[in-house]
């Protein structure tokens, strides 16, 4: 039975090859965009699903008032062990250990943290060599991946042996030996890291113990607060809960802690379970950057869109010919078959049309991966294409679902055609009095089409704000130089200041724009318990005139040794609000206190984007701290750019010989960063693209289908003396009512759904009629070519070819 269902399908399918190709095409295209949104998701949610206790972690959020971030206080630790019942174990992880590791000639870079020794057992990190009982116990101690040993060791087994490491990771727990390369000495390799068998939230290629903290400190490699329960911005905390506790046992226990130790602050903790960490909600300070959930149902949205518009055009083309099946069906009824088998013969068809496009999808879907591969996006959520077995089986029952889905209702109503109805006009099937189903679906996908162009021209239009952005500072003609090591800026920057095309000199520990922001509390009386959350920026005297900042009161900061200019500060408008200055000229003299130290206010500068286009304006300090300088900043004329940049390295190298020069134009590296707009508008674009090719296809479909069951009807009429004209009219007014209810109908959904994500960017455009008006005469252009295309071919045929049947 099931060889004859599909002998007939593949005999029906042959015989209509324009409807066939249509219909395969149209699925193939949207099922190739589902399987990779699919495989997508399928990465996202492979993160952390190796650990045997995953299901009793979870993480330590801090929730500032303002945001929330993934990192929490260094004690929290040993606070919830040691005065909460229900909680197992914690293991607290320290940001900001990673640099290049020497053995013998052989030299080798990881990232990692200062970590607690509960973390092999909370987690299964596993080692090849090494006890895990005891490779974080000692100070000095260092774990490596397998790749880092080999390339340092070959094969030979490194536990034991010494090697140096030179950190060049962020500030731990207040440290204020800045971004640059510091010496950390002699450590001890105690482990070799097993690669993990899954993704994890916590990539690290290098640990060391929290005692090595401890020690680093004691020989004045670092200076620590491990006292101060508000530095919540570079500690990873988990907790492992016992068997019959749950998250809100934690969470019970973490609103204690948040009530006795922040009196000063409105912070609060907050459990995560592990299994929401990826995908999850943005938070900062993460481990690693990912997909957030939201926009993963976003693109699950996509996704469903994309395949009911190709299901639609199936359900559409198959009731346009169910008249010409009508028959075929009448016969096998009075041949004795049973509505059952009819139904079945249908469904089978459908599917057989499902696996087909799933077959021309596999190459398509291949295509898409590596296209997307090579996005910059890419290069931060690190998506993975797993050619995994199993997850081609979910590729193949999810074509055989859309092929059932597809298939149902056409199948139901062709299989209940009874041969009297076969003598009635059985392809009007109405959900509106002057709409029938195939029109009402015709609809949706002209709903659909219309969404997606209006969409997507204004993700053009707001890609295109972004990169013309008004920053408030200087970002042209303007070159950043990576510094790792600030102790030989002062000479660097007095060996090049005498060139003619080099017009200012300054340094920075981060870039405006263009790196992750750091923060801290400022209080605006000592003792006080009013705080203001702050980001600053570590600068010389000169960078304002690099980037051309200007002070709306007060005066720039002294140029005067490090160890007075602590004692300074520049504050931006909007930190000045918050402080609650009437004016700028109010804030000038006025101290504040950072931490435990007492400094004064010297200057108000202009507000500024110091962070991402899309935050907000932020409070923002500026002072000036040689040992944070981590880029030298440097105007140039923009003449004579390549003897510049000759004349820069030469002199670099003079000061640095054994660094590497490394040198960026500030307005390309802002561009860099914001590339990932570009291939989010690219996506879209290219989403939309698709949406309007399978409405399309549709159209065209009906179009074919439609002039030609009205062929003799046609004929009639050119005898009658209708003009061609006229009978572009007819065929065409129907389709001219379809577009214009989509009109009515997409227009305010596509305006309530931009309006809502623009409203996420501080700096948005507008949603004008202009950015409309193009997308609706893009869609009514591209369905005239259609409908006039099939019509005029219609229009211009000989009635004596059409009526000559008759």
């Amino acid at each position: 039975m099931i060889s004859n269902y599909l002998k007939l399908a593949i005999r029906n399918l042959l015989k209509n090859k324009v409807f066939s190709i249509i219909n395969i095409g149209g699925l193939a295209i949207s099922t190739s965009v589902c399987l990779l949104i699919i495989s997508i998701i399928a990465d996202q949610k492979n993160y952390d699903q190796f650990h045997t206790k995953k299901d009793r972690i979870f993480r330590v959020l801090t929730n500032t008032g303002s945001s929330e971030m993934a990192t929490s206080s260094f004690q929290l630790g040993d606070e919830i062990v040691s005065k909460h019942t229900g909680i197992e174990k914690t293991a607290t992880l320290v940001r900001g250990f990673g640099g290049d590791i020497f053995y013998n000639d052989k030299m080798a870079s990881g990232g990692g943290y200062f970590a607690d020794r509960n973390l092999f057992e909370i987690f299964d990190y596993k080692l090849i060599e090494g006890d895990p009982n005891t490779a974080l116990n000692a100070p000095r101690s260092l774990v490596i991946s397998e790749a880092l040993s080999k390339q340092l060791f070959y094969n030979e087994n490194p536990i034991g042996k010494s090697v140096r490491f030179k950190n060049t990771g962020v500030n731990p727990i207040g440290v204020d030996h800045g971004n640059q390369e510091t010496d950390y000495g002699l450590f001890t390799i105690t482990g070799i890291l097993s690669p993990n068998p899954g993704k994890t939230h916590l990539p690290f290629q290098v640990l060391t113990s929290l005692e090595t903290i401890r020690a680093l400190a004691k020989d004045s490699i670092l200076n620590t607060d491990f006292n101060n329960w508000e530095l919540v911005w570079e500690c990873h905390n988990y907790a492992l809960l016992s068997e019959n506790n749950s998250q809100v046992d934690l969470q019970v226990a973490l609103d204690k802690i948040s009530k006795e130790k922040f009196t000063n602050v409105p912070y609060s903790f907050k459990a995560q379970a592990l299994g929401e960490i990826t995908p999850g909600p943005m938070v900062g300070n993460t481990s690693h950057v990912f997909i957030p959930k939201m926009f993963l149902i976003f693109l699950a949205g996509l996704c469903l869109i994309i395949i009911l518009s190709a299901g639609f055009n199936y359900t559409n083309l198959t009731l346009a010919r169910s008249f010409t099946r009508a028959k075929e069906v009448g016969i096998r009824k009075v041949s004795g078959a049973k509505r059952g088998q009819v139904f079945y013969q249908f469904i089978c068809e459908s599917v057989v049309i499902s696996l087909a496009s799933f077959v021309l999808a596999i190459p398509l879907l291949f295509i898409l991966q590596n296209i997307f591969s090579k996005f910059v996006i890419n290069q931060y959520i690190n998506i993975t294409f797993e050619h995994d077995p199993s997850l081609y089986l979910i590729f193949i029952g999810f074509s055989i679902l859309i092929g059932v889905l597809a298939g149902f209702f056409p199948s139901l109503y062709v299989s209940a055609f009874s041969p009297i109805q076969i003598l009635k006009n059985v392809t009007n099937i109405k959900i509106f009095k002057k709409l029938s189903l195939q029109r009402g679906l015709l609809l949706v996908q002209f709903c659909f089409s219309l969404i997606f162009i209006i969409s997507a021209v204004l993700v053009f239009r707001q890609t295109d704000h972004i990169f013309n952005y008004e920053y408030g500072f200087n970002k042209d003609n303007v070159i950043n130089i990576t510094l790792y090591n600030s102790d030989n800026y002062a000479r660097f920057a007095q060996s090049i200041s005498s060139h003619k095309d080099v017009s200012a000199i300054g340094a920075a520990s981060l870039l405006p724009s263009a790196g992750r922001g750091t923060g801290m509390q400022i209080w605006k009386t000592e003792g006080g318990k009013d705080t203001v959350q702050t980001q600053y920026i570590d600068i010389d005297a000169k960078s304002l005139n690099v980037w051309d900042i200007d002070l709306v009161a007060g005066k720039n900061l002294p140029d005067i040794p490090e160890v007075n200019n602590e004692k300074y500060i520049l504050i931006n408008e909007k930190l000045s609000k918050d402080l609650k200055f009437e004016t700028p000229n109010q804030a000038i003299g006025q101290r504040v206190v950072l931490s435990e130290n007492n400094v004064e206010i010297v200057g108000v500068v202009k507000d500024f984007q110091s962070q991402s286009v899309t935050s907000e304006i932020k409070p923002l300090m500026l002072r000036n701290r040689q040992s944070e300088f981590r880029y030298a900043t440097i105007k140039v004329s923009g003449q004579n750019n390549q003897d510049v940049l000759n004349r820069l390295e030469t002199k670099w190298k003079e000061v640095n010989p054994t660094t590497k020069f490394e040198y960026k134009y500030f307005d390309q590296e802002l561009q860099s960063v914001h590339t990932v707009f570009t291939n989010i508008a690219a996506i879209l674009g290219f989403i939309a693209f698709l949406a309007v090719l399978i409405s399309c296809l549709g159209l065209l479909g009906i179009a074919i289908y439609t002039s030609e069951i009205r062929r003799k009807e046609i004929g009639v009429r050119k005898i009658l003396g209708s003009s061609i004209f006229e009978i572009i009219v007819l065929l065409s007014k129907s389709y001219i009512f379809l577009i214009s209810a989509a009109m009515v109908i997409a227009v305010p959904i596509a305006y309530f759904v931009n309006n809502a994500w623009l409203n996420f960017f501080p700096s948005r455009i507008n949603i004008n009629l202009i950015s409309i008006l193009i997308s609706i005469l893009f869609m009514v252009g591209i369905s005239f070519l259609i409908v006039f295309s099939q019509s005029w071919r219609v229009a211009k045929s000989n009635p004596v070819d059409a009526l000559k049947a008759e």
